[in-house]
């Protein structure tokens, strides 16, 4: 079973995730900020973290350019409320796997989780 971790500020959008996200099959941890996000994905080693973009402390860009550094390859998605290109493509660059828009389309997020972790399988796979 995959773990994922899902960092956001909003308790509202922790308990969303980790109802879709358990419903679905996966373990689900949560923090309700960066800094213990970070905390998190160093204790359980995480398959996969989603993470909001707009928070108090950390933001979600750097909660990923903290995880390339620690684990690398980890595939992170960001959730945000303002669409922006140019935020996209930064974030991309950090090394997010994806960006998903908020209102959460639940089908949209569980594609992109889906994908994420086949990729960092692939991944994982070709470095042992």
């Amino acid at each position: 079973m995959s773990k994922i971790l899902a960092i956001d500020d909003d308790s509202i959008i922790r308990t969303l995730l980790t109802n879709i996200l358990t419903k679905a099959g996966y373990e689900v941890v949560t923090a309700s900020d960066g800094e213990s996000g970070l905390e998190l994905a160093a204790t359980t080693n995480p398959d996969l973290v989603v993470t909001d973009f707009q928070m108090p402390g950390l933001t979600g860009l750097d909660v990923v350019t903290e995880l390339q550094k620690t684990q690398p390859g980890l595939p992170v998605i960001l959730l945000t409320a303002h669409g922006d290109v140019a935020l996209t493509i930064k974030s991309i660059q950090l090394g997010a796997y994806d960006f998903i828009e908020k209102p959460i389309q639940m089908q949209e997020l569980l594609d992109v989780i889906r994908n994420g972790l086949e990729v960092s399988r692939q991944s994982r796979s070709l470095t042992e």
